[in-house]
């Protein structure tokens, strides 16, 4: 029984049943299609928009680069990327090997 800590049921929908459980009990993630209601706010992991508009851009704090599918030398302006973060801490190639600690045979193709 519910009292004892069971679901008082002897299969998985009776017991989401007595549960009071809805149908989103048994997803794992929640598209369009479940979704009702107004827009999710930031707060709860939504844009708190209905539609792709340039006040999502503002909200969202999106920069140019949040469009694009690469970047490449023309995107970057800041110093040189660290280390830590993917980088070579370095503008050229001889800078890069010393930080990466690569030795002379880095640079021989045989």
């Amino acid at each position: 029984s519910l009292v004892n800590g069971g679901t008082d049921a002897s299969n998985a929908g009776d017991a989401r049943y007595n549960l009071n459980l809805g149908r989103l009990a048994t997803k794992d993630y929640v598209d369009d299609l479940d979704w009702s209601g107004l827009p999710l706010g930031i707060d709860n992991g939504g844009t708190g928009q209905t539609s792709e508009d340039g006040y999502t851009d503002s909200v969202l704090h999106l920069g140019l680069l949040a469009y694009e599918s690469f970047v490449n030398d023309d995107d970057w302006l800041g110093e040189d990327l660290s280390l830590v973060n993917g980088g070579t801490d370095a503008s050229n190639a001889g800078d890069a090997r010393y930080n990466l600690n690569l030795g002379r045979l880095a640079t021989k193709d045989y």
